[in-house]
């Protein structure tokens, strides 16, 4: 039998921040029975291949092997002992299915969530994703006395793309122009798809009283690369409306139109 000051090593082949407190209770189980220290060691196959001690699989009800339990240095074990070790290696997998189970599920909630709230064609945050940055920021503002931009952009002559090249190539603009949107903003702006032809910019944390920087630079992005599209703004400012806020943006955006058909 191992000395209890020994210090042996429970080797798990699964991503080593999976492993619960749980475990390190099974483990201490282990010592508790005199059957050595015992610590968890991130591994590779190389390690398995290279182990001369005791070792128990940890496996999964469906079959898969995680990895071993394994003493480090070799010491011999009784009939009981090793019985023991193998018991605590199957709570051990019992624990760790369960883990995994539990984070395949979190990842998939997160993926589900992430896909309702991104524009299939553009890769962008869609409209649902945008009220919800906007209702954030506001909200932001007020706390910090800071103050946003909010821009609406909308495409001028998209139909008639679409009406005269087809679909396709008014996907492409589509994609074009939001490209040339997340281009002409900072990283921690917001940029999303509201949906059909109109998108929205969130400029945060803006220094000026009044968005004609934005839109300034808005209007040359998109001049250059020949998108002809109209583009209203509005600054809000803390304690204000951000749904009015918006509304401003969007009136000032069709003025530009009705301003750029005349």
């Amino acid at each position: 039998m191992a000395e209890h000051g020994e210090e042996h090593r429970a080797i798990v082949a699964m991503p080593f921040d999976a492993l619960s407190d749980a475990v390190e209770v099974l483990l201490g189980q282990l010592e508790a029975r005199e059957l050595g220290r015992w610590k968890l060691t991130r591994t590779n196959d190389d390690n398995f291949a290279a182990s001369n001690g005791a070792a128990v699989p940890i496996v999964l009800p469906d079959g898969s092997v995680l990895g071993l339990v394994q003493e480090q240095p070799a010491a011999q074990l009784t009939p009981d002992q090793f019985t023991t070790v193998r018991d605590v290696a199957r709570v051990m997998a019992t624990v760790l299915e369960a883990e995994q189970r539990a984070d395949r599920s979190h990842r998939r909630a997160l993926q589900a969530e992430a896909e309702s709230m991104t524009d299939s064609l553009t890769g962008l945050p869609n409209g649902r994703a945008w009220w919800r940055a906007l209702a954030r920021e506001a909200s932001r503002c007020d706390r910090h006395d800071l103050l946003a931009v909010v821009a609406v952009v909308d495409l001028d002559e998209l139909k008639v793309v679409n009406d005269a090249q087809g679909h396709l190539a008014g996907d492409l603009l589509l994609r074009t122009l939001a490209e040339t949107l997340e281009h002409s903003v900072r990283d921690t702006d917001v940029v999303a798809r509201l949906g059909g032809d109109e998108f929205g910019v969130l400029a945060v944390d803006y220094q000026a009283p009044v968005p004609d920087t934005l839109l300034t630079r808005l209007e040359h992005s998109l001049n250059a690369a020949g998108i002809k599209a109209s583009v209203g703004a509005e600054v809000y400012s803390p304690g204000g409306n951000i749904d009015a806020t918006f509304k401003s943006a969007d009136l000032a955006m069709y003025r530009t139109k009705r301003a750029n058909r005349a």
